[in-house]
């Protein structure tokens, strides 16, 4: 970034960083929100750092924000645990062949999702939550999987949604059968590709 693009940014940003300040002292007897406000107001300066460099600060700055509010408004619970892989985002930055690969793909997400499955596991056992950021997770891998390949992307992603929600039906209300309306929802996705490919197959 040019020094002469900074001088705006940097306007901008103590700006608002002033009126936060205020409005934080003028709603409440001291500053209550403000201070975690300012901490990722820096996200926007900062992002004109070389990308690598942006990422390390970018990664540590947001975790840290959000560990100090976790001490603060809810010291019993250490919710901050979960936002712990926003630090792949630095090592897919200063290594971004390799994190377009399958293998690494796969290999993250195995390593986060056992990290998730551990933290519901030994930390909230209550209730089997880790199957949702682990399903989310999933769409990375299988996307770079079978990227060239989007009809059996579909299907296969289809199969795996409608197992999800059958899933999520039987743990959280087994007594009604809601999983049927979404999996009847997306399954023209399959079907919609299957038809448009098959198209231009039988054109050519």
């Amino acid at each position: 970034m040019r020094r002469s693009e900074w001088l705006p940014v940097m306007l901008a940003t103590a700006i608002i960083a002033c009126v936060a300040v205020a409005l934080d002292l003028l709603l409440s007897p001291s500053l209550t929100w403000s201070p975690f406000l300012l901490l990722l107001l820096l996200l926007w300066p900062l992002s004109h750092l070389p990308y690598r460099m942006f990422s390390i600060i970018g990664s540590t700055l947001v975790f840290v924000t959000l560990a100090l509010i976790n001490s603060i408004e809810t010291p019993h619970y250490a919710w901050v645990l979960y936002t712990l892989p926003i630090f792949v985002w630095p090592i897919s930055a200063w290594f971004p062949r390799t994190f377009k690969t399958s293998l690494m793909a796969w290999a993250c997400f195995f390593i986060i999702s056992l990290y998730y499955i551990g933290l519901n596991i030994g930390w909230e056992d209550r209730f089997p939550w880790a199957i949702f950021p682990v399903f989310a997770l999933l769409w990375w891998p299988m996307t770079v999987q079978f990227v060239r390949r989007p009809v059996l992307y579909a299907f296969v992603m289809s199969g795996l949604l409608a197992l999800f929600f059958i899933v999520v039906n039987l743990v959280t209300s087994p007594q009604e059968l809601w999983a049927v309306y979404p999996i009847f929802v997306f399954i023209w996705w399959p079907l919609s590709m299957y038809y448009f490919y098959g198209r231009q197959i039988l054109s050519k």
